[in-house]
């Protein structure tokens, strides 16, 4: 019999992928639902979610998926909560026949003419009489020929190409178009979305107001595409071209990690550091962090270092008109974040809000 994992990972990428615009663009927002039920009602489920475009759908079944990704939306992923709400609406599709229309290539089920037409159900359930089916446009895609989904213009959108675990859909704008941050037209990135929910939190919005605002174009939206649009590039460039001689093999140490019994490396006190990953990394990841003993902190008030404080570096340095160049070298010569002992009461020491904790912690792997 075939592991389970796979296919209980690939049932939750079925929610996910619509998911991804509330919860800030993951790029792998998965519930993670646990083997409650025989594995065959998990390959009867993803095969019932393979309707294609145009191809005849049921309302009443849509409205039934719609309606569980709004419940499981107000638990944490992994929750027993979130796992139930999951494996019930598994249960039932497999009892009653349902059949959806492939969530994982932006589709949806229209109400009027009980086809499979471009949208996103999770997008819709919480959009209600807001949710615009103009959004989504079809295009022939160059690579493959065949006819997909993609955000029309001045329709919301990600940052980045969203791909769901076993999957090679991309979720972006149609051809001609770009993804743009709406506050300063630049390339939309996982850094505008941080910097959208930190004004959201300044603006004292709702997590209502804040979702709503992702999900109707005031984060990112398509826009047509302007030859030379400005970009993020600081993240792109190469840190150890950038690096050079600078580097010092004594920023790094070899410990026994206490999980696995294996001799691993580790940042050493001073060395300059990233902030901890998402805790529902993949087990089998490795986790870059300081060596036992130590913490990541932040340069500057001396409080954890978080994926907030990476962004305040930026924009810190944006203030001081300081070259990429000069702004990578003081990140790996640790003027942003380093390594230094633990002290009593660090987990209370973030400048970290709850909202915005939220929307980092969905994004995974944070920037380096």
């Amino acid at each position: 019999m075939p592991s389970s994992i796979p296919i209980l990972l690939f049932v939750g990428a079925l929610f996910g992928a619509t998911l991804a615009i509330i919860q800030s663009s993951s790029n792998n927002p998965l519930p993670q639902p646990s083997p409650t039920l025989p594995l065959i009602y998990y390959q009867k489920f993803i095969l019932a979610n393979s309707l294609q475009l145009g191809e005849s759908c049921s309302w009443s079944d849509e409205t039934l998926r719609q309606t569980s990704s709004l419940k499981m939306q107000k638990f944490p992923k992994g929750s027993s909560q979130r796992n139930d709400i999951l494996n019930s609406l598994v249960s039932n599709t497999v009892q009653k026949g349902r059949t959806y229309c492939r969530a994982l290539e932006m589709q949806v089920c229209d109400k009027d003419t009980a086809r499979c037409v471009c949208g996103e159900h999770g997008v819709q359930a919480n959009l209600g009489n807001r949710y615009e089916p103009t959004d989504y446009v079809t295009e022939l895609d160059a690579g493959s020929g065949k006819k997909v989904c993609r955000f029309s213009r001045g329709a919301s959108c990600i940052p980045k190409p969203a791909k769901a675990e076993g999957d090679t859909f991309d979720f972006k704008c149609a051809q001609g178009l770009s993804c743009n941050y709406v506050k300063d037209g630049t390339t939309c990135t996982d850094l505008s979305s941080f910097k959208y929910a930190l004004d959201s939190i300044r603006r004292n919005e709702t997590d209502e107001e804040y979702y709503e605002g992702t999900l109707t174009g005031k984060m990112c939206k398509c826009e047509n595409e302007i030859a030379g649009r400005r970009s993020n590039g600081r993240f792109k460039r190469s840190l150890n071209a950038i690096f050079g001689d600078q580097y010092k093999p004594t920023d790094y140490v070899t410990e026994l990690d206490a999980g696995t019994g294996k001799i691993v490396c580790r940042y050493n006190r001073g060395a300059p550091c990233k902030p901890a990953p998402a805790k529902d990394v993949d087990e089998d990841s490795f986790i870059y962090q300081c060596a036992r003993g130590l913490r990541c902190r932040y340069v500057k008030d001396g409080t954890t270092c978080t994926t907030l404080s990476i962004l305040e570096y930026s924009m810190d340095s944006d203030r001081r008109n300081v070259t990429d160049e000069e702004y990578v070298k003081g990140v790996l010569s640790g003027k942003r974040c380093t390594c230094e002992d633990e002290v009593a009461g660090d987990d209370k020491k973030t400048n970290l809000g709850g909202r915005f904790k939220r929307s980092l912690t969905e994004h995974g792997e944070t920037y380096a």
